[in-house]
């Protein structure tokens, strides 16, 4: 008896930390209630909050509204985040951060995040092209998951602080440019731009880079490059272009042309000229 009133307990105090507690807000309760989540009325910091330990969760749209400084996605609780932000709709200029440790993924990005900011170990994973004002990353490590469709461009610099020392990257390919590749061709693709003078800070020089491309165990990954032309067929690398005004990195893939198998009728013809040859022995 004493189990149960205890697990009513403790159910109850999950389903009261649902939603709002003053500028804190709870998901993963409902799915019902993270499908449409506003700040109005909210002002200053606000902070987005797993219920529970150990879950993904999504939030469908998440609209910030005037008076909103900033959105922190980190855990009071001392939980895990995995947190997806399918859509996030910004009325006024705000800053987002990931505090150490957490993960975010966003799709859609509409409005204005003045400043994208994470923490040591932070986890970002772009569903779709997102654009902000600036990116800084404020610690040593930072792991950066870009799919098959997504990138992150800023209005101003891409900054990854002086003090990184690992910086991991994940990207995929689609069924195309597998099918580009297969036919020793290459495929580029622009993973970050900075597109002020400012550029892109604290990377190439600053670290060490890997790329893991989903889909090409077989390839080699040789590195972050300003140059892409010697790379071989198998290989892929991170380009970085540094110039006076945009800054990017790219994934570049130089693909493996694909030897056919022999059809069954090559193989059994071949089959047929050495028993001949046996034969005539």
């Amino acid at each position: 008896m004493m189990k149960k009133v205890i697990s009513l307990m403790l159910s109850a105090s999950s389903v009261a930390m649902a939603g709002w507690a003053g500028n804190d807000y709870y998901y993963g309760v409902n799915a019902e209630d993270d499908k449409a989540v506003t700040t109005s009325g909210k002002s200053g910091e606000v902070t987005l909050n797993p219920a529970y330990d150990g879950s993904q969760d999504t939030i469908d749209r998440l609209t910030v509204t005037e008076g909103v400084t900033l959105v922190n996605v980190t855990s009071k609780q001392g939980r895990e985040v995995d947190l997806t932000i399918e859509e996030l709709v910004v009325d006024a200029s705000t800053v987002l951060s990931v505090d150490a440790g957490k993960k975010l993924a966003l799709n859609v990005v509409q409005g204005t995040v003045s400043e994208l900011r994470t923490g040591d170990g932070a986890e970002l994973t772009f569903k779709g092209a997102v654009q902000v004002g600036t990116y800084t990353h404020s610690s040593s490590t930072i792991t950066m998951n870009f799919g098959t469709n997504g990138s992150l461009t800023t209005s101003s610099n891409v900054n990854f602080g002086q003090s990184l020392t690992q910086a991991s990257f994940t990207a995929g390919v689609t069924q195309d440019q597998m099918d580009i590749l297969a036919t020793g061709g290459s495929v580029t693709r622009t993973l970050l731009t900075g597109t002020s003078n400012w550029g892109i800070w604290n990377l190439f020089d600053r670290g060490t880079k890997s790329l893991v491309v989903e889909g090409l165990e077989d390839y080699e990954f040789v590195g972050m490059m300003k140059d892409a032309s010697s790379l071989q067929a198998g290989q892929y690398a991170l380009v970085y272009s540094d110039t006076n005004g945009t800054d990017t990195v790219s994934m570049v893939v130089v693909g493996q042309e694909l030897v056919p198998e022999p059809a069954t009728a090559t193989l059994s013809m071949l089959a047929l000229a050495g028993l001949l040859a046996r034969r005539r022995r």
